[in-house]
Protein backbone atom coordinates (compact mmCIF):
# COMPACT_ATOMS: atom_id res chain seq x y z
CA UNK A 1 0.00 0.00 0.00
CA UNK A 2 3.09 2.26 0.66
CA UNK A 3 3.28 2.05 -3.16
CA UNK A 4 -0.40 3.35 -3.81
CA UNK A 5 0.40 6.55 -1.00
CA UNK A 6 3.50 7.52 -2.95
CA UNK A 7 1.95 7.33 -6.99
CA UNK A 8 -0.57 8.85 -5.12
CA UNK A 9 1.78 11.77 -3.88
CA UNK A 10 3.40 11.53 -7.29
CA UNK A 11 -0.29 12.40 -9.31
CA UNK A 12 -1.12 15.54 -7.04
CA UNK A 13 2.05 17.01 -7.61
CA UNK A 14 1.82 15.96 -11.20
CA UNK A 15 -1.90 17.90 -11.65
CA UNK A 16 -0.29 20.34 -9.15
CA UNK A 17 2.11 21.24 -11.82
CA UNK A 18 0.26 21.05 -14.92
CA UNK A 19 -2.02 23.90 -12.89
CA UNK A 20 1.08 25.91 -12.55
CA UNK A 21 2.16 25.49 -15.57
CA UNK A 22 -1.21 26.15 -17.44
CA UNK A 23 -1.71 29.23 -15.02
CA UNK A 24 -5.02 27.09 -13.82
CA UNK A 25 -6.70 29.50 -11.29
CA UNK A 26 -6.44 29.11 -7.67
CA UNK A 27 -2.82 27.07 -8.26
CA UNK A 28 -0.25 28.47 -5.53
CA UNK A 29 3.41 28.67 -7.16
CA UNK A 30 6.35 26.66 -6.29
CA UNK A 31 9.22 28.54 -3.51
CA UNK A 32 11.72 25.90 -4.08
CA UNK A 33 12.33 27.26 -8.22
CA UNK A 34 11.34 23.64 -9.56
CA UNK A 35 8.23 21.78 -8.90
CA UNK A 36 9.45 18.23 -7.90
CA UNK A 37 7.55 15.15 -7.08
CA UNK A 38 9.02 13.23 -3.70
CA UNK A 39 10.77 10.95 -5.70
CA UNK A 40 12.92 12.96 -7.76
CA UNK A 41 13.61 15.41 -4.69
CA UNK A 42 17.44 15.54 -3.39
CA UNK A 43 18.58 14.91 0.11
CA UNK A 44 17.69 17.37 2.44
CA UNK A 45 15.34 19.39 0.21
CA UNK A 46 11.65 19.72 1.14
CA UNK A 47 8.80 20.45 -0.73
CA UNK A 48 6.01 23.43 -0.03
CA UNK A 49 2.20 22.96 -0.68
CA UNK A 50 1.26 23.37 -4.32
CA UNK A 51 -2.13 24.59 -2.86
CA UNK A 52 -4.31 25.04 0.15
CA UNK A 53 -6.30 21.63 1.03
CA UNK A 54 -6.09 18.78 3.48
CA UNK A 55 -3.14 17.04 3.91
CA UNK A 56 -2.79 13.34 5.95
CA UNK A 57 -0.08 13.59 8.31
CA UNK A 58 2.01 10.43 9.76
CA UNK A 59 4.79 12.07 10.95
CA UNK A 60 6.22 15.54 12.92
CA UNK A 61 9.49 16.46 13.78
CA UNK A 62 11.72 19.11 14.86
CA UNK A 63 14.56 17.28 12.12
CA UNK A 64 14.05 16.71 9.28
CA UNK A 65 15.80 13.09 8.70
CA UNK A 66 13.46 12.28 11.21
CA UNK A 67 10.42 13.04 8.87
CA UNK A 68 11.94 12.08 5.89
CA UNK A 69 12.26 8.22 7.82
CA UNK A 70 8.32 8.97 8.06
CA UNK A 71 7.78 9.55 4.83
CA UNK A 72 9.85 6.94 3.47
CA UNK A 73 7.96 4.23 5.91
CA UNK A 74 3.96 5.50 5.58
CA UNK A 75 4.41 7.20 1.84
CA UNK A 76 4.20 11.15 0.76
CA UNK A 77 7.27 13.45 0.98
CA UNK A 78 8.08 16.38 3.78
CA UNK A 79 7.53 19.89 4.18
CA UNK A 80 8.50 22.72 6.73
CA UNK A 81 5.50 24.14 8.64
CA UNK A 82 7.76 27.56 8.64
CA UNK A 83 6.70 28.34 5.38
CA UNK A 84 3.66 31.04 4.76
CA UNK A 85 1.74 28.44 2.74
CA UNK A 86 1.30 26.42 6.08
CA UNK A 87 -0.72 29.13 8.21
CA UNK A 88 -2.83 26.56 9.98
CA UNK A 89 0.51 24.13 11.20
CA UNK A 90 2.75 25.15 14.32
CA UNK A 91 5.96 26.81 12.67
CA UNK A 92 9.20 24.90 13.10
CA UNK A 93 8.27 21.49 12.08
CA UNK A 94 9.08 18.77 9.54
CA UNK A 95 6.21 16.59 9.08
CA UNK A 96 5.65 13.92 6.27
CA UNK A 97 2.47 14.44 4.18
CA UNK A 98 0.25 13.13 1.65
CA UNK A 99 -1.51 16.28 0.37
CA UNK A 100 -2.89 18.23 -0.81
CA UNK A 101 -6.50 16.25 -0.97
CA UNK A 102 -10.03 16.31 0.11
CA UNK A 103 -10.95 16.28 3.72
CA UNK A 104 -12.32 12.58 3.28
CA UNK A 105 -9.41 11.11 1.29
CA UNK A 106 -6.91 12.86 3.89
CA UNK A 107 -8.55 11.43 6.46
CA UNK A 108 -8.90 8.08 4.70
CA UNK A 109 -5.52 8.35 4.20
CA UNK A 110 -4.48 9.36 8.33
CA UNK A 111 -6.53 6.56 9.15
CA UNK A 112 -4.70 4.01 6.92
CA UNK A 113 -1.78 5.74 7.98
CA UNK A 114 -2.49 4.82 11.82
CA UNK A 115 -3.35 1.11 10.76
CA UNK A 116 -0.14 0.63 9.73
CA UNK A 117 2.23 1.84 12.61
CA UNK A 118 1.98 5.58 12.43
CA UNK A 119 -0.28 5.65 15.29
CA UNK A 120 -0.48 9.62 15.81
CA UNK A 121 -1.50 10.17 11.90
CA UNK A 122 -4.13 12.70 11.41
CA UNK A 123 -6.05 14.82 8.78
CA UNK A 124 -5.47 18.93 8.55
CA UNK A 125 -6.38 21.42 6.32
CA UNK A 126 -3.11 24.02 5.52
CA UNK A 127 -5.06 26.86 4.99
Amino acid sequence: MNSILAKSARLVACGALLAVMTGAAGAASVSEGTATTPSSQPAGSYQVAYACGWYAISVCSKGYNSAQKGANRYGGYVIHTSHPDYPNFRNGWYCAVVGPTSKSAAQGTARYMRSIGAHTAYAKNAC
